[in-house]
């Protein structure tokens, strides 16, 4: 089956199971969690598929990803969606949504590799996106892929040996620092849907997701290399990230136009930001990039606001 093959595959389960229950937006949740049940290596997902069939399914599901959460000693993984709270739609005679995409999932993931089913399922994130079934918030940005290489091929060392990214998101900032490096990734994310999907995103890429965590900043850790896209609301990003990169390391960070010319943040543009003093602070070199004002995806995968 050739890639595109996959990509459609895929997406024809994503529409499948949207089209088949009362989940019309984050379907893409429910098909990461049981993506993540296939590959994660201490669930038996054929233990599913045999049991597809029984009118339990779906507790099963659940149950499933707790055991799961509690032996990855990841206690939020997948912890804001249950499966046997879905509103299934079906016709006389026909099978549940959950069994057959349970069986849709078994038999595209044992007929392709799992490098060609993570492409799948940067394609199916890329149409969710466009098509905007996401559910939106404001304030909430995707950096694309283009702009996370370009700053991580600036910031990145070879010796590096670790990357941290404050407000992790999906993901594409640690992504694109592994391409060429290897190093331990380590990253925070407070939205749970961002941190489903980035774990799904690294476990097909094979990229160690233990040190990602939702709500935890590591503020005891220090980093050879930190990027980010903080949120453009809080002033005090700058600040935070700088006390946690190493005396020798390099950060590379989005901020707003404002940050250079704005007289309330003319700190950040001086000082290294507030109160945070460097011991070399002749070391601090700072470069700008100006990039247009429509670069970046607004989307979020959190409640819309009313």
């Amino acid at each position: 089956m050739v890639q595109q093959q996959v990509n459609d595959e895929l997406w024809k389960i994503c529409e499948n199971f949207k089209n088949k229950t009362e989940i019309k937006k984050n379907y893409i949740i429910y098909i990461s969690a049981l993506l993540y049940l296939k590959y994660n290596e201490k669930v038996k997902f054929e233990e599913l598929y045999k049991s597809r069939n029984t009118f339990y399914i779906a507790r099963k599901i659940d149950e499933q990803i707790e055991k799961m959460r509690n032996e990855t000693e990841d206690k939020n993984i997948f912890s804001n969606i249950t499966f046997s709270n879905i509103e299934v739609f079906r016709d006389l005679g026909e099978k549940s949504i959950i069994c057959s995409t349970i069986v849709d999932i078994y038999n595209l993931t044992n007929s392709n590799s799992q490098e060609n089913i993570a492409k799948a399922y940067e394609y199916v994130l890329n149409l969710i996106i466009d098509k905007e079934d996401i559910i939106k918030v404001e304030g909430e940005f995707n950096t694309p892929p283009e702009i996370t290489n370009l700053m991580s091929e600036i910031v990145m060392e070879k010796n590096y040996t670790n990357v941290f990214d404050p407000t992790a998101g999906s993901g594409n900032f640690l992504i694109s620092a592994t391409k060429n490096i290897n190093c331990k990734v380590y990253g925070n994310e407070n939205n749970i849907d961002n941190y489903n999907i980035l774990k799904t995103r690294f476990l097909l890429k094979n990229i160690d997701n233990t040190n990602i965590l939702y709500r935890n900043n590591y503020n005891n850790m220090k980093f050879d290399a930190i990027l980010s896209n903080p949120p453009f609301s809080d002033k005090s990003w700058e600040e935070i990230i700088l006390k946690q990169l190493n005396e020798n390391g390099r950060m590379a960070i989005i901020l707003p136009h404002g940050v250079l010319f704005r007289e309330s943040e003319k700190e950040i543009r001086t000082k290294g930001g507030g109160t945070w003093k460097p011991n070399k602070p002749n070391k601090i070199t700072r470069k700008f990039i100006s990039l247009h004002k429509n670069v970046s995806y607004n989307y979020g995968f959190i409640k819309e606001k009313k």
